[in-house]
């Protein structure tokens, strides 16, 4: 018995090693590691392996949607520990669920249809899987693919783990920076939503994004450097679908997303907050400027 309690965290180790490779991103991310580590060195890693040893989480007892609920509960417990930039953060599962439903309700006939494919992109993390259950649940047989990114590693290691642990196998989240690097540069989406972080600023990112002779498309002058959501807004518009009245085959796209007042507020006429709101709602812009027109 002593031995056992000696390996403890080599065959813990070990036994994460056994999972395929993008489970163990999940791992590393949430640098488990270090946390065997801190066990081991308190004395408490056999402890609390053994406590979920005695604990029957198989499939069979525990189903996805249960798991994924107890999931929650746990990120909403240590939701600050697991977020260490300012203006992120965590958002309730109540107000993700009035974003999909204002989102994709207008479309229902369409999404209801036999043999749909739909495509969802969250570039902030974190709302794919909701969306993803509306549309299962008013429509089993649709093919849903999901897309998501998160520069903050355990974050992106939530959002990851959150659509495996409910069993989303068409997904794909990637971890980076929305803001600098594009994981699918050739990639168009049905439908985008996020609640990019606020008030957090973007100089890290400006001497890369100085250097492009226009962001995503856009042309016109940039937020203030202290505040980068509206770039999350910029980014997304450049992932729509092309658009034409009338024309089934293209229906555009629709997006959601969550500001606070500043970007949709501060910054007089002419200012980059002014330039970009202008440009993100005017039905009509020089060929040069925009390129995929908004759905109205």
């Amino acid at each position: 018995m002593r031995s056992a309690t000696d390996n403890i965290g080599r065959h813990l180790a070990d036994y994460i090693a056994g999972f395929s490779e993008n489970i163990r991103k999940i791992f590393e991310r949430f640098e488990f590691d270090k946390e065997i580590e801190k066990l081991e060195e308190s004395n408490r890693l056999y402890q609390v392996v053994a406590q979920f040893a005695e604990i029957d989480l198989h499939p069979r007892r525990v189903d996805n949607i249960t798991m994924g609920l107890v999931f929650e509960d746990l990120i909403r417990r240590f939701n600050e520990a697991a977020n260490e930039t300012a203006g992120d953060h965590f958002t309730p599962r109540e107000v993700i669920r009035l974003m999909v439903n204002l989102l994709l309700e207008p479309d229902t006939n369409m999404l209801t249809q036999a043999g749909v494919i739909v495509t969802i992109c969250d570039p902030a993390g974190g709302m794919l899987a909701e969306a993803q259950n509306w549309i299962r649940a008013h429509n089993e047989q649709a093919t849903v693919k999901v897309f998501g990114q998160d520069y903050n590693p355990r974050s992106y290691a939530v959002a990851a783990s959150d659509l495996l642990i409910k069993g989303h196998k068409d997904g794909q989240v990637v971890l980076g920076n929305t803001l600098t690097d594009d994981p699918f540069p050739s990639q168009r989406f049905d439908y985008l939503l996020a609640n990019p972080p606020f008030g957090v600023d973007w100089k890290a990112e400006k001497k890369t994004i100085d250097r492009w002779p226009n962001f995503r498309g856009y042309n016109g002058k940039l937020p203030r450097i202290n505040d980068g959501a509206l770039l999350f807004l910029l980014y997304m518009m450049s992932k729509f679908q092309d658009y034409q009245a009338g024309d089934r085959d293209k229906p555009g796209s629709r997006t959601a997303i969550v500001f606070n007042g500043s970007p949709l507020f501060t910054g007089g006429a002419g200012s980059g907050e002014s330039e970009i709101r202008r440009w993100s709602i005017e039905p009509t812009l020089p060929p040069s400027t925009i390129h995929h027109q908004i759905k109205q």
